[in-house]
């Protein structure tokens, strides 16, 4: 049993001590074991206290999966400090807003990255400014190769508040041999949630939450350490990408494959080059997976799991890639979960060897869930719908800075224990299981009934012709708010017209009849958001003639 109070990095340190000689991380084949990695942890955290950074402070780290951010994360949890991590792609008025909210004066980012926001550091409260290079970590070879493709590109930045990364190296001082220990109350890391629902929010997650996920996850999947590995395409400033491709699998003594891109092709591409034994993804991933022309020809055989998250999953996909894979020489099927930031991420996963269609499985260890009626704490019986609140070790502290939304969605139910109201619906079956069925922001109102969206489009999914669907309330005369459906193709049909009429009484056929669109377009892609999901906010603005795609 580990101790609760560890941090972070201490928890890290047990694997460093057990398994010193593993490979922890793997940059494009530049492997770096588990006693090289501590080692610069530890110079680091001497750097970051001789730059004036204390036990509280935050530190903004705006960079992709690189051995720097993960060098960054846990060097600065070694003295008490706060990662604040924020998408690479930020624009100067999300750096500006990050900047503010986190009250940082630290920032860690990529050379040629930081044009993109330099104003708004320049015009913060921002004291030094870390740029470091993609190329660092690489392995000579391919270092040369990307300088002359691109690194004579990247501009050069003077100024008194930068310094390289690089320069760290030159003269590296004695490493930090003492950790600073956090109180249980204290927050270790900052991640954003509510992007695509209004503003973002930071998520203050402790060093307990991070070392409970990681139990929960090892609980899982049993890992052999030296023998497992994982795909970490999925970003650092996603929970999903955190506390499980990179938290989880190095505490279980796994190598963590880092890909600085998040994109279908790296997501391919890593599968076949690296054949790792744990891979996820959000459906998007998969759904390429499926269709290379690529994997056709490799023999599955090495996966061990796969996981999906970040968005629903439809069981159309779950069924096409459990073929696929066994048809491969394979043997997992695709497990889908329950998750949020203000869980850390997944905090529900379907068993391996049990499926139920529809749901988003049993809790992990130490969690549970209620279901009760919306805006209230109380329970509702077996099978009801209503909202989704989550009980257990992973739970946020709360959101920074933002007391009252604390104060609203972690609430003290009758049984005395302190419960997060997710703003989701779904419901228990009498066996545990968890059914999500939809948000409770997103719902169109026809006639005064209830739609929600996610149900028509796992509805339209479902039709042997469609690959994806987003679905959108659009204005009405008569019955205020009518449904529209955006459609995605998987070949080309004789006439949209007929099939648009088909897809409209298959809808009829399964739910209400306010659910069924009065109008489907067909796009030859959807819009999605910077983490894989369908950015329906889009499409509503395309709508109302406020957005092109």
């Amino acid at each position: 049993m580990h101790e609760i109070h560890q941090s972070m990095v201490e928890r890290l340190s047990v694997t460093v001590e057990n398994y010193p000689d593993l490979p922890a991380l793997d940059y494009y084949g530049s492997k770096i074991s588990y006693r090289r990695l501590f080692e610069t942890i530890k110079r680091m955290a001497t750097i970051w206290k001789n730059l004036g950074i204390e036990p509280g402070h935050r530190v903004i780290l705006c960079l992709p999966n690189i051995p720097e951010v993960v060098i960054a994360l846990y060097s600065l949890n070694m003295i008490g400090a706060v990662a604040c991590i924020v998408h690479p792609l930020s624009t100067s008025k999300e750096m500006a807003f990050y900047i503010k909210d986190t009250q940082s004066k630290w920032v860690i980012t990529l050379d040629m990255l930081y044009g993109n926001f330099k104003k708004a550091v320049e015009e913060s409260r921002v004291e030094k400014t870390i740029l470091t290079t993609v190329s660092g970590k690489l392995p000579p070879l391919l270092r040369l190769l990307f300088f002359f493709r691109q690194g004579r590109k990247n501009p050069v930045y003077r100024g008194n508040h930068l310094i390289y990364w690089k320069t760290f190296g030159k003269k590296l001082p004695p490493p930090v041999e003492e950790f600073y220990h956090f109180s249980s109350d204290q927050p270790a890391v900052i991640l954003f949630s509510g992007g695509t629902t209004g503003t973002p929010k930071g998520v203050l997650l402790s060093n307990g939450n991070m070392n409970a996920l990681a139990d929960q996850v090892i609980a899982q999947v049993d890992p052999h350490p030296g023998r497992e590995s994982i795909l970490c395409i999925l970003p650092l400033f996603h929970g999903f990408g955190l506390g499980i491709c990179l938290h989880s699998v190095l505490i279980g003594g796994g190598r963590c494959v880092l890909i600085p891109r998040f994109s279908k092709k790296e997501f391919i591409d890593g599968v076949i080059k690296y054949k790792p034994t744990y891979i996820a993804g959000v459906p998007t991933h998969y759904e390429a997976l499926v269709s290379s022309e690529k994997t056709k020809r490799i023999h599955f055989s090495f996966l061990k799991g796969a996981f999906c998250g970040g968005d629903n999953v439809p069981h159309p996909l779950i069924q096409r890639f459990n073929k696929f894979v066994q048809s491969h020489g394979g043997t997992v099927c695709l497990r889908e979960g329950y998750g949020l930031t203000e869980c850390v991420t997944a905090c529900s996963i379907m068993p391996e060897n049990l499926y139920k269609k529809g749901s988003v499985g049993l809790p992990l260890p130490g969690n549970r869930f209620k279901i009760v009626r919306p805006h209230s704490t109380e329970e509702v019986p077996v099978g009801e719908e209503g909202e989704i609140c989550v009980n257990g070790p992973t739970v946020m502290l709360g959101y920074n800075n933002r007391p009252e939304e604390t104060a609203r969605v972690l609430l003290k139910h009758d049984d005395g224990l302190i419960w997060l109201s997710t703003g989701d619906l779904g419901k228990l079956d009498q066996d545990g299981f968890l059914y999500f069925t939809g948000r409770m922001k997103r719902i169109i109102k026809c006639s005064g009934y209830a739609v929600y969206p996610s149900q028509v489009e796992n509805v339209i999914n479902s039709h042997p012709q469609v690959a994806a669907s987003c679905v959108i309330g659009i204005p009405d005369e008569y019955t205020m708010s009518r449904v529209k459906a955006f459609v995605v193709l998987r070949e080309t049909v004789q006439s949209r017209e007929a099939l648009a009429e088909e897809i409209k009484q298959y809808v009829a056929e399964h739910l209400i009849k306010w659910s069924v669109p009065t109008e489907i377009a067909f796009l030859d892609k959807l819009p999605v958001t910077r983490m894989g999901k369908l950015d329906y906010r889009t499409l509503e603005a395309l709508e109302q003639g406020e957005a092109i795609i």
